[in-house]
């Protein structure tokens, strides 16, 4: 991570927001992100986060990752074919998710600096 930001110099890392309701990561995920955060803010890269509720009140309100997805996919027609199958309860998430889970983050905090008055990926208090 030290030398993406070094190499890339970013203003801002956009990550998920592990305290808002409904943030479910595993020990060492939370540890992870919170690394990523600390390492950031120790290089004076602004840190903003965003939650999961965000991602889907931005892109599909009352639906799931999978219809963000899908959202995902007709903003950004070239990940259409990198669109996993709808999953069975049953099934375990495609890895394939993950690139649409990325772009959920990134995009929903877009969408908070073009339309900072409306509730859609409302920021954290913490921020």
């Amino acid at each position: 991570m030290d030398k993406l930001l070094s190499r890339y110099q970013p203003d801002m890392l956009v990550l998920e927001d592990l305290a808002a309701d409904g943030a479910r990561r595993r020990k060492r995920a939370r540890r992870e992100i919170e690394s990523l955060e600390r390492r950031a803010l120790k290089r004076g890269v602004r840190v903003e986060r965003v939650s999961r509720f965000g991602v889907l009140d931005t892109f599909a309100p009352g639906k799931s990752k999978y219809e963000v997805a899908l959202r995902l996919a007709e903003i950004f027609p070239v990940l259409a074919n990198r669109l996993p199958r709808k999953r069975n309860t049953w099934r375990p998430e495609e890895a394939r998710m993950s690139v649409f889970d990325a772009l959920g983050i990134a995009a929903a905090m877009v969408e908070r600096a073009r339309y900072p008055s409306s509730r859609r990926a409302e920021p954290n208090p913490r921020t």
